[in-house]
């Protein structure tokens, strides 16, 4: 059985697998960083981890649950705050490629959104032969209509990308 995590919302609680709150804590860490104008998820880890209090109970039915609300039972996890290390400054200057290596990425990606074109296309006009094959069946019209839709606004975002590469 996977963890799960109780995450305190007033006097509710929603359970999400540990895994995912884990994600959902490190994503609140950054936009609360950015939104401080702190640089990175270190300022917004460090934050979370200094007020953050979680407790682990396990069920009769023996289900693991951690959350921030202290329940009966409920043992408090002694967690040491993570070590953070300020970003170190990159230089754009390592990660330029040549102009004949770009010329050639270019190239194969012109070539490739060219190739996904075309498949658009054929499978553009194979939805349009089935709905014109499907006769009377409305349900599968419908079904082979929406294919259509779907094709066409594929071969519009396609030629944008292509307009954007010339």
């Amino acid at each position: 059985a996977a963890a799960l995590y109780k995450l305190g919302l007033g006097a509710w609680g929603v359970r999400i697998p540990v895994a995912l709150a884990a994600g959902a804590l490190v994503w609140l860490a950054v936009r609360f960083a950015r939104l401080l104008g702190g640089n990175g998820p270190a300022v917004g880890l460090a934050a979370l981890a200094a007020h953050a209090e979680i407790y682990k109970s396990v069920d009769a039915s023996g289900r693991v649950t951690y959350s921030n609300i202290p329940t009966k039972g409920a043992k408090k996890l002694s967690i040491t705050p993570l070590t953070t290390v300020p970003p170190s400054s990159i230089s754009d200057a390592g990660l330029k490629v040549d102009s004949q290596t770009q010329k050639m990425r270019d190239g194969m990606r012109y070539r490739i959104l060219n190739e996904e074109l075309k498949a658009e296309k054929d499978r553009l006009e194979a939805s349009r032969k089935a709905v014109a094959d499907a006769g009377g069946d409305e349900a599968k019209a419908k079904r082979y209509r929406d294919d259509e839709k779907l094709h066409e606004k594929n071969i519009e975002a396609l030629k944008k990308e292509i307009a954007n590469l010339k």
